[in-house]
């Protein structure tokens, strides 16, 4: 894996990459999926995007902003999105799916025309036993390693977990590498990281 250093360092770090990424990427529209509370989808708005933002719970979607900034927000999980935009943001989510919920996002975001896929999210490695304790069960599946994480019980009353999902994937770096390669999609990490187990990623055709 490819490994880039932003020399980024501030109080903001998140959002300044989130531009890093989108800086040379000469496109129009994105979309920016399980958006949350919004906030990368008002930056890309203001970076001169055509955004669309999508979430399976809109209990945090700032819809008064969206509205003022003409964002588009369309209400659904993230395996049944027809994805249409040329970059694709998923912060936050990748790590909330197990492995079959994330062959089909992917799958569904390769036969479009996309330009690039954003992505922040955790990994597996041993930092996570310390921030996370007892959630983690290390396994292997098939060519992917990592861990099976657990995201608890009564989903439907949390905005910051799997939507119907009780276990999610981490898969380490190595393991992340062979997801997007399967794909035929070259995956770059940004540095610095955002902590010991979770950053910024380009992902390009």
């Amino acid at each position: 894996m490819e490994i880039i250093d932003t020399h980024i360092a501030n109080k903001k770090i998140d959002f300044d990459l989130f531009r890093y990424a989108l800086k040379d990427c000469k496109v129009t529209t994105l979309h920016d999926a399980a958006c949350g509370e919004g906030l990368y989808s008002i930056i890309a708005h203001g970076l001169g995007y055509k955004v669309t933002a999508s979430d399976a719970r809109d209990i945090r979607v700032p819809f008064d902003e969206f509205k003022t900034h003409n964002i588009t927000f369309r209400k659904g999980i993230i395996e049944d999105i027809d994805f249409t935009e040329d970059v694709i943001l998923l912060s936050g989510i990748l790590y909330h799916l197990d492995i079959s919920q994330q062959l089909i996002l992917l799958e569904n975001i390769v036969k479009t025309n996309f330009k690039r896929i954003i992505l922040n999210t955790h990994f597996y490695n041993d930092s996570c036993e310390i921030g996370f304790p007892n959630l983690f069960h290390e396994v292997k599946r098939g060519c992917y390693t990592g861990a099976v994480y657990k995201e608890g019980a009564r989903l439907s009353g949390r905005s910051m977990a799997a939507f119907h999902n009780y276990y999610s994937f981490w898969h380490d770096l190595e393991s992340l590498e062979r997801l997007f390669n399967y794909f035929d999609l070259k995956i770059t990490m940004l540095k610095p990281l955002l902590t010991d187990n979770r950053g910024f990623f380009i992902v390009e055709k």
